[in-house]
């Protein structure tokens, strides 16, 4: 039943594939999952599962600020209310 994971140690080769593949486990009514890593290079997370699968995707990386952005969104809805 995971869904999101917070990545804070580099990660490499299988160790890196067994942890984010744990992500990958389905579940009746789960259609996606998120990784949020503060450590790891995107290049390095698509060289480590090469070897283990025919393509790799990743959506993107995000704005390093986004995170205290949305925490300060949350924070003036709650506010207001």
């Amino acid at each position: 039943m995971l869904h999101t994971m917070y990545v804070d140690k580099k990660l490499s080769g299988v160790q890196c594939v067994q942890t984010l593949s744990r992500l990958n486990r389905t579940k009746s009514g789960k259609t996606d999952t998120f990784v949020l890593d503060f450590v790891n290079d995107p290049e390095d997370i698509v060289n480590s599962f090469q070897p283990y699968y025919t393509s790799t995707v990743l959506t993107g990386e995000t704005k390093p600020d986004k995170l205290y952005d949305l925490q300060h969104e949350i924070e003036a809805r709650v506010m207001n209310e």
